[in-house]
């Protein structure tokens, strides 16, 4: 039985590892249920990050990953455990100066919820795995939106109307008064497109350098 799906995402070196590319290329087995043996390992990554000990607990999940990716292995993965292990990972790479490869795997991993959920008003999967879905989707746009915003130094209008297009995609999943950084998001990209001063908002938000602690809330609780 799971746990509550809200979670801190995890703070892992990068240093300690590489995080091979065929991670954000590869193809995976998605089925109802993970494969017994990938289970019982994100069981022991997610035991080594309550200890602590998140390099190792990062290295089980990138050789999950690998394994899953594996089609002639045998070794599926179900929907659920592969989006939270690569959350582990974005986690990795979100402090990075540089973002290639968080958009890489961001990019990778919203658009494997574009083809694998129905994004109506309140269509997702049902339980838990939809709430973890909704909150990797707003949660990925979001930092997405927030990243090409930093890249964009507030005085390039290409990379803000991208900026903005993520913002507005977020924002349709508002559900509550929790989900109202989205719109703090928005607001601080149309108002460089306006060619305003920043907003004082700004001064309190750390662009990039942390998640919001609405979705810090993503990863510890399911853990």
């Amino acid at each position: 039985m799971r746990v509550s799906i809200f979670m801190v995402l995890l703070t892992v070196s990068l240093n300690a590892f590489n995080i091979p590319s065929s991670i954000y290329k590869s193809h995976y087995n998605i089925t109802p249920n993970s494969n017994y043996k990938i289970f019982q390992e994100l069981q022991k990554a997610k035991e080594l990050y309550q200890l602590g000990k998140k390099d190792d607990s990062a290295k089980i999940v990138i050789n999950i990953l690998q394994k899953a990716s594996r089609s002639d292995a045998n070794q599926n993965i179900e929907q659920y455990d592969y989006l939270l292990s690569n959350m582990i990972l974005l986690d990795i790479l979100k402090d990075k100066k540089d973002t290639k490869h968080y958009k890489l795997l961001a990019k990778k991993l919203l658009s494997f919820l574009d083809k694998n959920t129905n994004k109506g008003d309140d269509i997702w999967e049902d339980g838990e795995l939809g709430k973890l879905q909704l909150s990797i989707y707003k949660t990925l746009l979001n930092n997405y939106a927030k990243i090409l915003y930093k890249e964009s130094k507030r005085d390039d209008e290409r990379l803000l109307k991208k900026a903005l297009l993520f913002a507005n995609i977020a924002q349709k999943f508002i559900r509550d008064e929790n989900d109202n950084y989205l719109k703090d998001t928005k607001m601080i990209i149309k108002n460089a497109i306006d060619k305003n001063p920043p907003l004082p908002i700004e001064k309190e938000v750390k662009i990039i350098k942390h998640i919001d602690k609405k979705d810090d809330n993503l990863t510890k609780k399911a853990l």
